[in-house]
Protein backbone atom coordinates (compact mmCIF):
# COMPACT_ATOMS: atom_id res chain seq x y z
CA UNK A 1 0.00 0.00 0.00
CA UNK A 2 2.73 2.49 0.96
CA UNK A 3 4.79 1.53 -2.08
CA UNK A 4 1.75 2.10 -4.31
CA UNK A 5 1.30 5.60 -2.90
CA UNK A 6 4.99 6.39 -3.27
CA UNK A 7 5.04 5.24 -6.88
CA UNK A 8 1.87 7.19 -7.66
CA UNK A 9 3.20 10.37 -6.00
CA UNK A 10 6.55 10.15 -7.80
CA UNK A 11 4.78 9.95 -11.18
CA UNK A 12 1.87 12.38 -10.61
CA UNK A 13 2.84 14.99 -8.04
CA UNK A 14 5.13 17.99 -8.47
CA UNK A 15 7.20 19.40 -5.61
CA UNK A 16 5.13 22.11 -3.92
CA UNK A 17 8.24 24.28 -3.49
CA UNK A 18 10.19 24.11 -6.77
CA UNK A 19 7.59 22.51 -9.07
CA UNK A 20 10.05 19.77 -10.04
CA UNK A 21 9.65 16.04 -10.09
CA UNK A 22 9.70 13.74 -7.07
CA UNK A 23 11.20 10.86 -9.06
CA UNK A 24 14.71 11.37 -7.68
CA UNK A 25 13.62 11.93 -4.05
CA UNK A 26 14.37 9.15 -1.61
CA UNK A 27 11.44 10.22 0.57
CA UNK A 28 7.96 11.55 -0.10
CA UNK A 29 8.03 14.50 2.33
CA UNK A 30 4.53 15.52 3.45
CA UNK A 31 4.53 18.82 5.31
CA UNK A 32 1.65 20.17 7.42
CA UNK A 33 1.16 23.89 6.79
CA UNK A 34 -0.28 26.50 9.12
CA UNK A 35 -3.04 27.09 6.57
CA UNK A 36 -6.64 25.94 6.67
CA UNK A 37 -7.65 23.33 4.07
CA UNK A 38 -11.06 23.73 2.44
CA UNK A 39 -10.97 20.32 0.74
CA UNK A 40 -11.23 16.73 1.95
CA UNK A 41 -8.00 15.02 0.97
CA UNK A 42 -5.17 15.13 1.80
CA UNK A 43 -5.27 17.19 4.97
CA UNK A 44 -3.59 17.08 8.35
CA UNK A 45 -5.67 17.09 11.50
CA UNK A 46 -6.07 15.74 15.00
CA UNK A 47 -9.12 13.72 15.94
CA UNK A 48 -8.62 14.15 19.71
CA UNK A 49 -8.78 17.94 19.62
CA UNK A 50 -12.18 19.55 19.11
CA UNK A 51 -12.12 22.55 16.81
CA UNK A 52 -8.80 21.69 15.15
CA UNK A 53 -9.47 22.56 11.53
CA UNK A 54 -8.07 20.43 8.72
CA UNK A 55 -4.74 21.86 7.60
CA UNK A 56 -3.31 22.00 4.12
CA UNK A 57 -0.34 19.80 3.27
CA UNK A 58 2.47 20.09 0.77
CA UNK A 59 4.60 17.37 -0.77
CA UNK A 60 8.19 18.50 -1.17
CA UNK A 61 11.25 16.91 -2.81
CA UNK A 62 14.35 15.99 -0.79
CA UNK A 63 16.43 18.76 -2.37
CA UNK A 64 13.96 21.48 -1.34
CA UNK A 65 13.81 20.04 2.18
CA UNK A 66 17.60 20.24 2.46
CA UNK A 67 17.71 23.76 1.00
CA UNK A 68 14.74 24.84 3.19
CA UNK A 69 12.99 26.25 0.13
CA UNK A 70 9.81 28.24 0.61
CA UNK A 71 6.66 26.18 0.01
CA UNK A 72 4.59 27.97 -2.59
CA UNK A 73 1.74 25.52 -3.17
CA UNK A 74 -0.19 22.86 -1.32
CA UNK A 75 -1.88 19.83 -2.77
CA UNK A 76 -5.35 18.37 -3.09
CA UNK A 77 -6.48 15.25 -4.90
CA UNK A 78 -9.82 13.59 -5.45
CA UNK A 79 -11.57 10.96 -7.51
CA UNK A 80 -10.41 7.63 -8.82
CA UNK A 81 -7.94 7.78 -10.41
CA UNK A 82 -6.82 10.77 -8.36
CA UNK A 83 -7.02 14.17 -10.00
CA UNK A 84 -4.26 16.39 -8.57
CA UNK A 85 -4.96 20.07 -7.87
CA UNK A 86 -2.61 22.69 -6.43
CA UNK A 87 -3.48 25.72 -4.31
CA UNK A 88 -1.26 28.76 -3.81
CA UNK A 89 -0.35 28.98 -0.12
CA UNK A 90 -0.82 32.77 -0.17
CA UNK A 91 -4.50 32.33 -1.16
CA UNK A 92 -5.36 30.23 1.92
CA UNK A 93 -6.49 31.47 5.30
CA UNK A 94 -4.22 30.97 8.29
CA UNK A 95 -5.19 28.15 10.63
CA UNK A 96 -6.86 29.45 13.77
CA UNK A 97 -5.29 27.19 16.40
CA UNK A 98 -1.77 28.01 17.47
CA UNK A 99 0.65 25.12 16.90
CA UNK A 100 2.59 25.90 20.07
CA UNK A 101 -0.59 25.25 22.07
CA UNK A 102 -1.04 21.97 20.22
CA UNK A 103 2.56 20.95 20.81
CA UNK A 104 2.16 21.79 24.50
CA UNK A 105 -1.03 19.74 24.72
CA UNK A 106 0.47 16.68 23.06
CA UNK A 107 3.71 16.97 25.00
CA UNK A 108 1.78 17.12 28.28
CA UNK A 109 -0.53 14.27 27.26
CA UNK A 110 2.42 12.12 26.18
CA UNK A 111 4.27 12.75 29.47
CA UNK A 112 1.15 11.86 31.46
CA UNK A 113 0.72 8.60 29.56
CA UNK A 114 4.40 7.71 30.00
CA UNK A 115 4.22 8.43 33.75
CA UNK A 116 1.13 6.24 34.07
CA UNK A 117 2.83 3.47 32.11
CA UNK A 118 5.96 3.73 34.31
CA UNK A 119 3.81 3.66 37.48
CA UNK A 120 1.98 0.58 36.23
CA UNK A 121 5.27 -1.16 35.46
CA UNK A 122 6.64 -0.36 38.94
CA UNK A 123 3.51 -1.68 40.65
CA UNK A 124 3.78 -4.97 38.71
CA UNK A 125 7.40 -5.47 39.80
Amino acid sequence: MIEDFENWARKNVECCACGGTLETSICINIIELKKQATWKFPVAGHIDIPGYEPRAVAIVCDECIMKKEKIRRCIEWEGSPYQVKYHDVEDLEDAKKNMSQMDYYFGRLFRQRMLLRAANQESKN
